[in-house]
């Protein structure tokens, strides 16, 4: 019976433990060492900004229509040259808009996962942006599973879980942890259930604070097993507005609520703006036109 009460509280002290966790410290003391992730509102698609200091990335940059919101947000964080953009999987709803971001934008460098040629797009989009990536001579890299990308010259850094390796676009995606001191941000794009096992079975470090949802809520991602592992206090789910898929799916929403896990929807709160500063996380929404 004890057990079993204990198990019921989890939900309600990991509330309160935040709760008391954001009385203790304002990151926006403490500029340079706030890391700034925000989750964009981009429709049915995927977008994220990361920031720490002066260096600045974008994961994703959902579909063309996109730009003016992509856009905005970066000029929000006073973000006008992207050291990185990171491309999880060249499907039109994570990356649609790449090559309006790279003509408008300087940019250091861009990863992509490492699809295998026979997966590899072929719309006229995907061949924009790498014609923009070829004029403007942008270093790009294939990044592969067990790959590191370090944040400037700062203590944080992107491992790559995995790339490539799918039968699919979706489960080729790149999936990224980003670690900052004893806080982690795990992007799964549009990894499924396939995936997911194969992570669990390699016994990857998969515990993280914040999970960005694996395929917009899909019934096809986030199994119990991989949830109950990654065991998020916030899980963010980007999606649109009534989209034609119905996501997020019920069965998804339960299993983070079952582990106590803070829902936070693009649909219905726009960006999603984290910070985080000596493993204090704080996050307000921004409501978008």
């Amino acid at each position: 019976m004890i057990i079993c009460l204990l198990v019921a509280l989890v939900p309600h002290l990991r509330m309160w433990i935040r709760s008391v966790q954001e009385k203790d410290i304002d990151p926006a003391s403490d500029s340079e060492r706030t890391l700034h992730v925000v989750f964009l509102y981009v429709g049915q698609g995927d977008s994220a900004i990361v920031k720490l200091g002066k260096w600045s990335a974008l994961i994703d940059t959902g579909v063309y229509d996109s730009y003016s919101a992509v856009a905005a947000g970066l000029e929000q964080y006073g973000i006008e040259k992207l050291d990185a953009v990171f491309i999880t999987h060249p499907h039109y709803d994570h990356a649609g808009c790449l090559q309006s971001i790279l003509r408008d934008f300087p940019v250091g460098h861009v990863y992509f996962a490492d699809i295998p040629e026979e997966l590899m797009t072929t719309g006229e989009w995907y061949d924009r942006a790498l014609d923009v990536i070829e004029k403007k001579e942008i270093p790009l890299s294939i990044l592969h599973r067990g790959d590191t990308v370090q944040v400037g010259d700062t203590e944080a850094f992107f491992k790559t879980l995995w790339s490539g390796n799918g039968e699919d676009l979706n489960n080729c995606s790149m999936v990224l942890r980003l670690s900052y001191g004893k806080t982690h941000v795990l992007f799964t794009a549009d990894a499924e259930w396939q995936v997911e096992k194969e992570l669990l079975e390699a016994g990857d470090e998969l515990a993280s604070q914040i999970l960005k949802v694996g395929h917009h809520g899909s019934y096809y991602s986030s199994s119990n097993r991989f949830v109950n592992t990654v065991c998020p206090d916030y899980a963010i789910i980007s999606c649109g507005i009534d989209n034609e898929f119905e996501y997020p799916k019920d069965d998804v929403l339960e299993r983070f609520k079952n582990v106590g896990a803070q829902i936070l929807r693009t649909d219905l709160m726009g960006n999603i703006h984290f910070t985080i500063l000596d493993n204090v996380i704080l996050y307000e929404t921004e409501e978008t036109t």
